[in-house]
């Protein structure tokens, strides 16, 4: 158990037999401003990197420091790794890096950890960055906002609570001395004036049973939020604390078991914990997407059950109550002000999932029933309330003008195919058919409601990313378009001045954007060379990547946790985030989770290995790596995945456990017959040269 020093220094134990020194911030995404989205993932990146340089130790000695960064919710974190000198030394750096307050040309934000319903996100804690962790944007003029950034963090300057740690009592106090005062409280509010929710204010009990398809969702209470054909179920709130982990490791349970009286297939339940302030907002998804109507019917069912916990489970979960409890959690709740963590009891526990069950989101695509079923109505089951129908979809287009492309079949090379016409409204701009264009992991489809964006990004080829404040997202590439600028002059019409408008890193070179113009002059069949795109991993959230013609041999691939890969031969590959145990008095090691789904693609072509290579899955195929570049042991567990040959265009999920000693900052590795390498990093400490 971790010792304090004064109220913002912790030493841990020396379980890792390297000096570890790092800080958590007590600010995140959530208390950045939507138009300042990206700063704060800028100034971290220019952090680590200064950090990471080597580190001059005499005549001809120099030591290389590991450096490790996260952008949260609403923390932040820093941490130095190596031997105890190039730690202290590299430590050092920072007192002159936040008085400078510089960001060398070229940095680009660092990818942070992507929730898995940020639409939920939103409708919990208002407009902020958080709402654009997938895509990477920066502000247009990023020295103002950095400069206001570097100046709220850093620690001499006492704006922003910060707590410090280390496993070497020798470090305690170095470059920042030890306080006794108190750090303070959290701020009242998110960063556009959303006021955070406070343990008092829970809900009481005689809002259980409220239908959560009645209503929209407003603020923290039961209702409807926008939720595409991405497999989030539901969300509620459960207290930042050890108890809140539990009850919602009680409610994945129950959703688990009330899902196989209604879903005829092998199932896997998740959860997500995102920090709020005194709350974690416990995020519930799937191994893969159900039908609307099906999703409709599981919701409701736990909704009106989900109080209904036997007392055994609850006696099953206090075998784990000591995992839950580690330095990490001690040191967060301390820098947002908050008091020490107790044991949990199992009275606390079914007073949380009491309570939780008032705030319960659920997830509704409002048109999900019409492109399943037509004009089939829906059952008491899964129908939804005319209020939630009228409020989470897209507008009826008023004056609508329709542009068409000049490559309506798509191209090779090009964003995607086929590549429909855009209709451009009075209050709102979609692609046609776009319900039927849903891509796993868009955030909404192709379309927005113009009386409501949230943001507008821009890349320097003048693509067009647009959201809406029920995160679904329009994206569009003039140049596709015949008629490009009335197209680009009607869209800016719609965009009102106070939209933020944000940039992204583009994809698109100048010749690509000069072969996309050839293409559209000539006719030609094929044009090569990379272009944006926009695409979607699997966990509900919008990401822009480049859209390439894959090669035939090996894939070498090195990607943050929960990004795709794909082989040569189209099969993909995607994961949850990684589910960490941390040790116990009674087991001195860590447990690493991680969920793994993969669609088959086509045979692979090549000589020397069978053609269902690259189709075949199996356990042994991934390997977990500590942050000493160790192998840990993987553990059966009963969804494991199976080892099987799929068929062309079938998918497979199940789950990876493994054990060792410092998987902190686990890293995920997956290899072939076909010698195709990928490895998925922990969110920050992908190295340098792969990024």
């Amino acid at each position: 158990m971790a010792v304090w020093h004064g109220s913002n220094w912790q030493l841990e134990e020396p379980i890792d037999a390297q000096t570890v020194l790092g800080v958590t911030f007590g600010t995140g995404l959530l208390d950045e401003a939507l138009e300042n989205s990206g700063t704060l993932a800028t100034i971290v990146a220019a952090i680590r990197a200064e950090l990471a340089r080597p580190v001059e130790l005499g005549p001809g000695r120099s030591s290389l420091p590991e450096v490790f960064v996260r952008v949260g919710s609403d923390t932040t974190d820093l941490t130095v790794r190596g031997d105890s000198l190039t730690v202290a030394a590299a430590w050092k750096r920072l007192p002159a890096l936040f008085a400078s307050a510089a960001i060398p040309a070229g940095t680009l934000p660092i990818q942070h950890e992507n929730t898995f319903w940020p639409a939920d996100v939103l409708q919990r804690t208002g407009k902020n960055a958080a709402a654009l962790t997938a895509l990477l944007a920066f502000p247009e003029q990023l020295e103002t906002p950095a400069r206001e950034t570097f100046a709220r963090l850093n620690p001499y300057s006492g704006r922003t609570p910060a707590v410090f740690y280390t496993n070497d009592a020798s470090l305690i106090g170095h470059v920042y001395p030890v306080r006794t005062d108190p750090l303070g409280r959290m701020t009242a509010t998110w960063a556009d004036g959303t006021p955070k929710r406070h343990g008092t204010q829970n809900p009481s009990a005689r809002f259980a049973t409220l239908d959560p398809f009645s209503q929209p969702a407003a603020g923290n209470g039961t209702g409807a939020v926008y939720g595409n054909n991405t497999p989030v179920i539901l969300s509620v709130l459960v207290p930042r604390s050890a108890a809140g982990l539990l009850a919602s490791q009680i409610l994945k349970r129950q959703l688990a078991q009330r899902a196989q009286g209604i879903v005829n297939e092998q199932l896997n339940v998740g959860v997500e914990h995102v920090g709020m302030g005194e709350d974690f907002c416990a995020i519930f998804h799937l191994s893969h997407m159900l039908g609307e109507q099906q999703r409709r019917t599981l919701i409701r069912d736990f909704a009106t059950s989900m109080t209904l916990i036997p007392d055994a489970w609850l006696a099953d979960i206090m075998a784990y109550a000591g995992d839950v409890v580690h330095d990490s959690m001690q040191r967060t709740r301390a820098v947002l002000g908050m008091e020490p963590d107790g044991s949990p009891l199992e009275s606390d526990i079914r007073e949380i999932i009491i309570r939780a069950s008032g705030t319960l989101h659920a997830a509704v695509d409002p048109d999900g029933g019409l492109v399943e079923y037509g004009a089939q109505r829906a059952d008491s089951k899964t129908a939804i309330s005319a209020e939630v129908f009228k409020d989470l979809s897209l507008p009826t287009p008023v004056r609508p003008r329709r542009y068409k492309s000049w490559a309506p079949r798509g191209f090779k090379g090009g964003p995607f195919a086929p590549i429909t016409p855009l209709v451009v409204g009075r209050d709102s701009i979609f692609m046609e058919r776009w319900q039927r264009l849903k891509r796993p992991g868009i955030t909404a489809g192709n379309a927005v409601e113009t009386a409501a964006l949230l943001a507008v990004l821009e890349d320097s080829q003048g693509n067009m990313f647009i959201l809406d404040e029920k995160l679904r997202m329009l994206t569009i590439y003039p140049q596709l378009y015949l008629a490009a600028k009335s197209l680009r002059k009607r869209v800016e019409q719609r965009i009102a001045d106070s939209t933020p408008r944000l940039r992204v890193e583009s994809r698109l070179t100048q010749s690509d954007a000069a072969h996309w113009r050839t293409r559209r002059r000539t006719g030609l069949a094929l044009m090569w060379g990379s272009v944006a795109a926009v695409g979607g991993v699997l966990i509900g959230a919008a990401v822009i990547q480049g859209v390439t013609q894959r090669a035939a041999g090996p894939v070498f691939e090195r990607l943050n946790i929960t990004e795709p890969a794909e082989l040569a031969n189209g099969t993909a590959l995607t994961t949850s985030g990684f589910e960490i145990k941390h040790p116990t008095l009674e087991r001195q090691e860590y447990v690493v989770g991680v969920d793994v789904n993969i669609c088959a693609g086509e045979d692979t072509k090549a000589t020397g290995v069978a053609p269902d290579t690259q189709r075949r899955i199996s356990p042994d195929d991934f390997r977990m790596l500590d942050s000493g570049y160790i192998y840990a042991e993987r553990i059966p567990t009963p969804n494991q995945l199976e080892e099987r040959v799929l068929a062309p265009g079938e998918c497979a999920a199940g789950s990876l456990t493994f054990e060792g000693r410092k998987l902190d900052f686990p890293r995920l590795a997956y290899s072939n017959a076909m010698d195709d390498d990928i490895v998925w990093y922990s969110y920050g400490t992908m190295p340098e040269q792969f990024q």
